[in-house]
């Protein structure tokens, strides 16, 4: 059977979520990677990465459906102009079943949605600024990520009314200050997750 490669752009899996695609552990998936039936790049952390086209090839030789890999979106892609604000909500979020990209501005978080497919963009209003609302608009009209959800982050005097945040595209908006607990919650929400999202833990 051939796989599309146009339908698989960049899309890239941890080993986690190969292995709950797959209903197999996740010592089974690394124990596959380092006998080379599936293929896999290292990131600079050490943690396994698997291309689309890679994991479907492996599906495909065990008889399992390749449609599984697009029914799942567990990438959260973070927009937030600081740096370290980023990498503390990718830390709170960024366990081995979400695999979380951070992004600084409108035009990198364009990019790097259409290249991931994220199931959720945490998009923070006040740090991306005039470009906020036309990032969302940009992301929701995208035939790439027509599953994508985008979690809009308020803060500060009100710039902006909900209405035209909501008229943009966005499905979710959630105030700071907020808790851990807040933000998993919406996260979950926009992911269709039926559990709640367990602590940060260093995920392959």
């Amino acid at each position: 059977m051939n796989i599309p490669e146009a339908s698989l752009a960049e899309r890239v899996y941890s080993t986690g979520e190969i292995a709950d695609v797959c209903r197999m552990t996740k010592h089974t998936i690394l124990s596959a990677i380092q006998r080379g039936e599936l293929v896999s790049s290292t990131t600079p952390g050490g943690h396994h990465r698997i291309r689309e086209g890679d994991a479907a090839a492996f599906l495909l030789k065990h008889n399992i459906p390749v449609e599984l890999l697009t029914e799942r979106h567990t990438k959260v892609l973070v927009v937030d102009s600081d740096r370290f604000v980023g990498e503390l909500i990718s830390g709170l979020l960024g366990d081995d079943d979400l695999d979380v990209e951070i992004a600084a501005g409108a035009f990198e978080a364009g990019a790097a949605a259409e290249r991931g497919r994220p199931g959720v963009v945490i998009l923070d209003m006040r740090s991306v600024g005039a470009g906020a609302l036309g990032l969302i608009s940009e992301i929701k009209s995208s035939a790439l990520c027509r599953r994508t959800k985008v979690l809009a982050v308020l803060s500060g005097p009100a710039g902006r009314s909900t209405t035209e945040i909501y008229e943009a595209g966005a499905d979710e908006i959630i105030r700071k200050p907020f808790t851990v607990e807040d933000l998993r919650e919406k996260a979950r929400k926009l992911l269709g997750a039926r559990e709640a999202i367990p602590s940060a833990s260093a995920g392959e």
